[in-house]
């Protein structure tokens, strides 16, 4: 599978311009998702293409659906139809939002497994990287008249305790499941993820130190059983910095692979 560095990257791979209802602005990547700058919280952190719609998950854990399909046959003109669901919040989420003003930073992701759709959120600590991941799925619930009405069905994210016989590999745009038991030697419940931050190069000279480059660091995988996570690949099988984007996925294999 073809490394995934951008949102517009990968909209390029799947051959379709895509263009959302804020103003008409054209999606490029998730800093443009909508005209203006809006609230940091409603801004996207995370796309899938589920159930033949584009989901998008926000930052504070909303879902936007984007549906396409085409106007007359004679301008071959696509058209894309918007929902955006009307989000009951989970229990826990206003302990997360403590989380973020005080300790660090949580990271979401969209990932289709055996059907559901559900979202990763990894929590990253100011100090030591990712220690936590969790796993929701995303449940619609019976549609009201109130939500027929205001054309947003009501929908929450309920926690998923464990992956049983499954492991996902998460990373913006790339996100994947597999069965374990397709793959001899891999044990499930566990979520592989990747570092997606950027270092300056410190050792060489000042005109190269302006591009950065891609950090290895804060890479590995989360064990469910354990709620512990661990460096991986391990820390003297990987540079600690690189030139080139961090391992993807192979869709054919559940394994990393050097991009």
């Amino acid at each position: 599978m073809t490394p995934v560095k951008s949102f517009s990257r990968w909209m390029d791979e799947i051959n379709i311009d895509v263009y959302l209802g804020f103003h008409t602005v054209k999606f490029r990547a998730m800093e443009h998702w909508s005209g203006s700058s809006g609230p940091r919280l409603n801004q996207p952190q995370d796309v899938v293409y589920y159930n033949g719609g584009f989901y998008f998950v926000t930052a504070d854990e909303g879902v936007v659906v984007y549906w396409p399909g085409y106007g007359r046959l004679t301008n071959n003109q696509m058209r894309m139809r918007r929902v955006e669901y009307n989000m009951l919040r989970r229990d826990d989420y206003l302990e997360d939002m403590g989380f973020i003003g005080g300790n660090g930073s949580i990271t979401r992701y969209l990932v289709e497994s055996r059907g559901q759709l559900l979202m990763v959120a990894r929590y990253i600590y100011n100090e030591g990287g990712t220690e936590v991941l969790r796993v929701f799925r995303f449940h619609v619930m019976p549609l009201t008249p109130a939500a027929a009405i205001s054309g947003r069905p009501r929908a929450t994210w309920l926690p998923v305790d464990y992956l049983e016989g499954r492991m996902l590999f998460v990373g913006k745009g790339c996100s994947r499941s597999f069965e374990a038991a397709r793959f001899p030697g891999f044990e499930d419940a566990i979520i592989y993820f990747l570092d997606e931050g950027f270092v300056h190069d410190t050792t060489a000279s000042a005109a190269v130190q302006e591009r950065p480059r891609y950090s290895f660091t804060d890479m590995g995988r989360y064990e469910m059983d354990d709620m512990a996570s661990e460096a991986w690949p391990p820390v003297d099988r990987r540079p600690t910095t690189s030139d080139n984007a961090p391992p993807t996925w192979y869709s054919a294999a559940a394994r990393c692979c050097h991009s």
